[in-house]
């Protein structure tokens, strides 16, 4: 929890914890700008992913990475 706060107050924009069970929010990725869960995560799976065409669904923002389309 410490070096996810850390690297968020170092300007990181996409830090998640994986794979601990009771953190579920720790786990989701938000969008810089709007600050929606983009990104939500079950342990080793993806359950809801709100990025389309390489942007936040909800406010148009560039989200670095690879998408699947």
């Amino acid at each position: 929890m410490k070096a996810r706060d850390f690297a968020r107050a170092e300007g990181l924009h996409y830090i998640y914890i994986g794979n601990v069970p009771g953190l579920e929010w720790v786990q989701t990725t938000y969008c810089p700008n709007c600050k929606k869960a983009i990104i939500e995560r079950d342990i080793f799976a993806v359950t809801r992913m709100d990025i389309r065409d390489g942007k936040c669904h909800f406010f148009g923002t560039k989200i670095a990475g690879v998408w699947k389309t």
